[in-house]
């Protein structure tokens, strides 16, 4: 009768330390699951980057998505640029193969630009598309618009520049405010003034200057 209760509690303590076996793995699996999700969309729904760089070595063949988000602070990366501000999302589909990396990419949002009549703030709708090339090689270069050689000792696809790029040749010709609808022009009208005065004075004067023509026609 002890040896059957002793064998008995054995046999229970067995099965306990097995559920408890089977329940550390499930959670380990569930965790390990988690962290692989994570990992693999952190690539579909990314934040700011500040170098809005992508790592294409650590990544497997195939499709991948990676978003930023563009901001002010992106176009303080190029202190030249007519563009003050922004708010765009850049949206990246990338098929990684063996000799390289396909990108098919959208740009949308909105730019803040000068006017090219009053000088005043202009908000630009901005809404691009296209694709880039990168193929592996020897030497980093860029063939055409569209195709980018990397080296094997480059890690990341660096996209500010191009994304930069992009934006700008969203802009259109001629970037001027438009009318209401009365069909009044919506610029700053003293800014107008002044420059229409600073108009009037040089045919005055007579100066032959082929710029005060060009500012002539904005404002007209």
């Amino acid at each position: 009768m002890v040896f059957y209760l002793c064998y008995k509690r054995i046999l229970l303590l067995s099965l306990l330390f097995v559920w408890i076996e089977f329940q550390l793995a499930i959670n380990l699996r569930a965790n390990f699951f988690y962290l692989a999700l994570n990992f693999t969309f952190a690539g579909i729904l990314k934040d700011t980057d500040v170098d809005y760089n992508i790592p294409f070595r650590g990544i497997k063949e195939g499709r991948h998505q990676y978003e930023f988000s563009i901001g002010d602070k992106f176009f303080e990366k190029f202190p030249d640029s007519e563009i003050q501000k922004g708010a765009l999302l850049a949206r990246f589909d990338l098929n990684k193969r063996s000799t390289g990396i396909e990108t098919h990419f959208t740009i949308q949002g909105t730019v803040t630009v000068p006017c090219d009549r009053c000088l005043d703030d202009l908000e630009c709708p901005i809404d691009y598309e296209g694709k880039l090339y990168f193929e592996y090689g020897e030497e980093s270069q860029e063939m055409t618009d569209e195709l980018v050689i990397i080296s094997g000792n480059e890690n990341f696809l660096e996209l500010a520049q191009y994304i930069y790029e992009f934006i700008y040749l969203s802009l259109p010709m001629h970037k001027v405010h438009g009318k209401n609808k009365d069909g009044e022009l919506l610029c700053n009208q003293e800014m107008l003034e002044r420059l229409g005065s600073m108009i009037s004075n040089n045919d005055e004067d007579e100066i032959d200057d082929p710029r005060w023509d060009k500012l002539r026609d904005l404002i007209n």
